[in-house]
């Protein structure tokens, strides 16, 4: 900011010492008193600054600590599993299952039964105590850490009897994605370019839109960028790296879905609140969403309730958990999941529908109130006339 220069009442050359003095000190303290008013500009941008880096931080150890919390010590809390046999022959190894509550057990009858619950994923593994050796079914594309988990619990238990266990992995894993990364990572992708992307959308054409028909041109090139993102996602993990396991037209619908949801769950929130709304949408998906997802691997019967609960309800998981039924289980077991993707774009298409269409609903209640007043004076005013 520069400063105004004193001026003097008195020509320069008609003042004495004492004057010009007078004025240079004037002068002088104008300089000061602008530079001090420049400083503290100074110091609150370094403290906004400050503010922001911090808040930052914050973010930052709050995506560790979730991370730490929901993945570090993963342990089955009620999990799915079948014991084969007639009640008489499985009730006690059911009673001692049941009663650690590490396993919520059901009875089927026959292999083939057990073997059609896991394909429908309806449990995660099968025991069949009375076969020789005894069998536990398991199936690493639903989750390695929880195949892992049975086996070994079930080979100690097995040991400590001093009996056999045989393995059978009813849906293993394809060779060349042997823990089960390529569909998580895909989702992960898909869910970072869906709020991405309406992050651009918003900046671009506005985070609120001001008609109905906006909100129409918005969704409409919000769904051609879903499209493309899933689109290039499958061509990559299909023809270029060649991982790709299962239906892809389906892989690439739900793809699509995913990062519709996302897109119309982040528009909605900067719709209500703007840049915040934008903040809202980054802890929501990154900060709590991944870690609920326990990156494609942990179940939520092997979180923490809180955890648990929150991997039913967010869309990363649901995305994670919809691609996974998709390539390895023919999409069964997927309904929830593509529930909670259809709810989050549904609300988000419903939020901004009405932002949008309210203001345009009041301005045209405005505009015929101000015909019905202007017609109420003119009608005044022609009676007044014929009056007169």
């Amino acid at each position: 900011m520069l400063a105004r220069p004193v001026v003097s009442p008195w020509p320069r050359a008609l003042q004495t010492e004492e004057q010009r003095g007078a004025t240079h000190l004037e002068e002088r303290a104008v300089t000061d008193s602008s530079v001090a008013t420049e400083t503290p500009t100074l110091a609150a941008r370094l403290v906004r600054l400050g503010v922001v880096l911090g808040f930052v931080v914050i973010l930052q150890a709050g995506l560790v600590a979730a991370f730490v919390t929901a993945t570090r010590d993963p342990a089955p809390h009620q999990l799915p599993v079948a014991v084969v046999g007639t009640p008489r022959e499985t009730a006690a190894l059911q009673s001692r299952l049941s009663g650690t509550g590490a396993f919520a057990v059901r009875l089927e009858p026959t292999l083939a039964a057990a073997q059609g619950a896991i394909r429908r994923q309806e449990v995660y593994g099968a025991l069949l105590p009375t076969s020789h050796p005894a069998t536990l079914l398991v199936a690493s594309a639903a989750s390695p850490l929880v195949a892992q988990v049975l086996t070994k619990a079930f080979t100690a238990a097995a040991q400590q009897s001093d009996s056999q266990l045989a393995i059978t992995d009813v849906a293993p894993l394809p060779a060349d994605d042997p823990r089960g990364t390529v569909g998580p990572y895909l989702v992960l992708g898909l869910l970072i370019g869906g709020y991405v992307g309406a992050m651009v959308i918003g900046r671009l054409i506005g985070m609120r839109s001001p008609s109905v028909r906006h909100l129409g041109l918005r969704l409409a090139v919000l769904a051609c960028y879903a499209a493309v993102a899933a689109a290039a996602g499958v061509v990559l993990v299909g023809p270029v790296l060649g991982v790709l396991h299962g239906n892809a037209l389906a892989i690439f619908a739900t793809g699509g879905l995913v990062a519709f949801a996302v897109g119309c769950f982040t528009s909605a929130l900067q719709t209500l609140l703007g840049l915040v709304g934008t903040l809202l949408s980054v802890i929501t998906l990154v900060l709590i969403g991944n870690p609920a997802a326990g990156g494609g691997q942990i179940p939520s019967a092997m979180m923490s309730p809180a955890w648990g609960w929150l991997a039913h309800v967010l869309p990363n998981p649901a995305g994670m958990a919809a691609i996974r039924g998709i390539e390895f289980f023919g999409g069964n077991g997927t309904g929830q999941a593509f529930a909670v993707l259809s709810v989050y774009a549904a609300a988000g298409i419903v939020v901004m529908l009405v932002m949008a269409a309210v203001p345009a609903g009041s301005r045209r209640g405005q505009a015929s109130a101000e015909r019905t007043e202007l017609a109420t004076d003119l009608a005044a005013e022609t009676g007044s006339g014929a009056m007169l």
